[in-house]
């Protein structure tokens, strides 16, 4: 009697009709929410075989983290023994660069006798030439000392001894300048030498210290990159192998939680059944009721509850459609268990964890056509004439509730 009152009292709508005389409005994606798949749902729980095969996958993935760990350091010992080859190449470089620095100083040195020692062969010739000039004067002839001759012209000589025969009969003096003439010469081949020596040791030294830095380097700068691949390949690795961890633990636990559901045998019908009588829900965990067993809901195609929660929500339905002039607008009703595991590690700070939802057992719906949205005019009718139908907003879905969701609504029964 309370029921046909509370249905009679809903022919004076709370908003006039006229007000909404266009049609309402397709339904909005709800987040966190996935629309039931109706007859193409998969209906089963999580089988043992597909926990196993999880499992296998996560066991595969971590063995490939572990042996890409084991490249990775394989990569890093080998970049350390690079660097280490790269260091001994920039001190055999630097090595290099000081021997060439004291083969430039050596130059340097060389080409300063060398100067030193042409200054004096300038001094001896000049000294030999006063000795011709006093010579001439006197009447002594050049061609008759051809080693004299030879060196005022600046050939070299290469006997000593004829030279001092020759000039024996002018004096020590001579002998003397021409002895200081011969060292000059041999001083200054001494330092022509040891000045290409030295140049051609620093162009060497340097040219091959530099090649075996560039290719230390070249090879440290190949590790490195090698190393870097590695790295992404195994953090790649590492998050799969977190994810199939995750997934088979999460499959673990929702087969034993429908387990554990079915034993308790925790859903059941409460409330009154109309024409769709649905069948026995108890001997089906949550998520794993078989649409057969379930009833349609009244001008949402697709859309299945619980026998007595799908009676209530069609004439509330009802009620709502001579308010507004179309059924509610329904997102998603009873969700299969595969679907809350999709939902879940889509938005696991929305959904319920699988196999403990409210959508599992058949009594919530998602609805929409501005219900979905706090504070308007659908969603204030809902929250004023929803209960007298058995249906309400829970608490926690609320604006001030823990986790608001204006368009989640459930039968109490």
């Amino acid at each position: 009697m309370a029921v046909a009152a509370g249905f009679a009292l809903m022919a004076v709508p709370l908003f006039p009709t006229a007000a909404l005389a266009s049609p309402s409005p397709s339904p909005s994606p709800i987040p966190g929410g996935t629309s039931s798949s109706g007859g193409n749902a998969i209906e089963r729980q999580p089988t043992q075989d597909e926990v196993r095969v999880a499992q296998e996958r996560a066991a595969r993935l971590n063995a490939e983290v572990d042996a890409r760990t084991a490249s990775v350091a394989e990569a890093e010992q080998a970049l350390r023994a690079a660097a280490a080859r790269a260091g001994l190449a920039l001190e055999r470089y630097r090595t290099a660069v000081l021997q060439a620095q004291d083969a430039q100083r050596s130059a340097l040195t060389a080409q300063e006798r060398l100067a030193a020692a042409e200054a004096a062969l300038e001094r001896s010739r000049a000294l030999l030439g006063r000795w011709a000039h006093d010579a001439y004067a006197n009447g002594l002839s050049l061609g008759e000392h051809p080693v004299a001759a030879t060196l005022l012209t600046g050939d070299s000589t290469t006997d000593l001894d004829l030279t001092v025969v020759a000039l024996r009969h002018v004096g020590q003096e001579w002998t003397t300048t021409l002895r200081e003439v011969e060292a000059a010469q041999h001083t200054q081949q001494l330092a022509a030498d040891r000045a290409q020596a030295a140049a051609d040791t620093a162009v060497l030294a340097a040219a091959d210290a530099g090649t075996a830095r560039s290719a230390a380097d070249a090879a440290v700068r190949a590790q490195r990159t090698a190393l870097e691949t590695l790295q992404t390949k195994l953090a790649g690795s590492v998050d799969a192998a977190k994810e199939a961890d995750e997934k088979a633990a999460l499959l673990a636990k929702a087969r034993a939680r429908v387990l554990a559901g079915r034993r308790s045998g925790a859903n059941e019908v409460t409330g009154l059944v109309g024409d769709c009588l649905g069948g026995d829900v108890t001997a089906y965990a949550n998520g794993t009721i078989p649409l057969s067993v379930l009833c349609p809901l009244w001008g949402a195609s697709g859309e299945y509850l619980r026998a007595d929660a799908a009676h209530a929500f069609n004439r509330l339905s009802q009620a709502y459609a001579t308010a507004f002039g179309s059924p509610l607008c329904v997102s998603d009703s009873y969700r299969p268990y595969t679907e809350q595991v999709q939902v879940y590690a889509r938005s696991p700070a929305l959904a319920a964890v699988p196999g403990t939802s409210n959508h599992g057992w058949g009594t919530a719906a998602d609805l929409c056509g501005g219900i979905e949205r706090f504070g308007t005019r659908t969603h204030e009718w809902m929250l004023v004439n929803a209960p007298l139908f058995g249906w309400f907003h829970p608490a926690w879905a609320e604006p001030s509730g823990s986790m608001p969701e204006p368009w989640h609504w459930e039968y109490g029964g």
